[in-house]
């Protein structure tokens, strides 16, 4: 059976994993029915072992516009009954009513609705991003060196599988190509500037580098060239998706998880704000 999860559920992962990293953090953790025998799913396990004892804290999520009720609290209640759960908490994003909450203490069950986020100034990455859309650059880069020999002649070296030395010719510090490709790959104004040229799929540039003094490069035959020219040319695509975000505020922290899918790949932003400090953004690519 396919795990189930939404921005919801993902971001209360999240929260607990940053809280403390000494638990171990599972989604979509399956566990066996004493009863039954069967594999039942919980939306988020936070596992510790003190002693010889294994501590299971089971979080139920429940991302609806309405609140949740008595029989939804009842229903945890007996799901867990027979699962090796030590202590149960439920989220929900938009709150309980007043008698799941008195069943909810009675049983011995925590509870947790976060904060609103609207009236709060400071939080503005979370208001920007919200309903934004995310523009992925993937790039390719091969390279090239337009070199002279002594006698005047010209080559152009491209060797991919070849990582050309190049030399200063006065203070003989040696880098290398493959390294150069990576700092300008991995450069933020390259990626700037080849997102505000580029159109919707694939697109065709070249870079010329300069470098500040003058360069020999050693081919593979380790014969020695004066260089006039390195370029690099670069393959780039461009794919635009709208993001599913999702803020919660809890224990005064505004936390912000967005998402995108490009094609195979999924974006994820996870974005931290606190008043009066600077905002944490982690961000990363996964496959799906």
């Amino acid at each position: 059976m396919p795990q189930r999860s939404n921005s919801f559920q993902k971001l209360v992962k999240i929260l607990n994993e940053r809280l403390d990293d000494s638990w171990l953090v599972t989604e979509s953790k399956m566990y066996i029915d004493s009863i039954t025998g069967e594999k039942r799913e919980v939306d988020i396990a936070i596992e510790s072992n003190f002693g010889s004892h294994n501590i299971i804290i089971s979080i139920e999520c429940r991302d609806h516009k309405r609140k949740c009720d008595t029989p939804w609290v009842e229903s945890m209640k007996a799901k867990h009954d027979s699962l090796p759960t030590s202590k149960l908490v439920l989220w929900s994003s938009s709150g309980f009513y007043k008698p799941a909450l008195l069943k909810a203490s009675k049983l011995q069950i925590d509870t947790v609705t976060p904060g609103d986020i609207d009236s709060l100034e400071w939080t503005k990455l979370a208001k920007t991003i919200k309903n934004g859309t995310l523009e992925l650059l993937e790039s390719q880069l091969s390279f090239f060196i337009d070199a002279e020999d002594m006698s005047g002649e010209k080559v152009r070296l491209e060797n991919s599988e070849y990582n050309y030395i190049l030399q200063e010719c006065l203070s003989k510090n040696e880098f290398d190509v493959y390294s150069l490709r990576h700092s300008i790959a991995h450069d933020p104004r390259v990626g700037g500037t080849l997102l505000q040229h580029s159109s919707k799929g694939d697109n065709d540039f070249w870079i010329e580098y300069t470098h500040p003094k003058q360069c020999e490069v050693i081919d593979e035959d380790y014969k020695k060239y004066n260089v006039f020219r390195i370029g690099f040319g670069v393959k780039a695509k461009v794919e635009h998706t709208d993001l599913e975000t999702k803020s919660v505020l809890y224990q005064g922290v505004v936390s912000t998880l967005a998402t995108g899918d490009f094609g195979n790949k999924k974006v994820e932003i996870f974005i931290e704000e606190k008043e009066n400090e600077e905002p944490v953004v982690l961000s990363g690519i996964v496959n799906k």
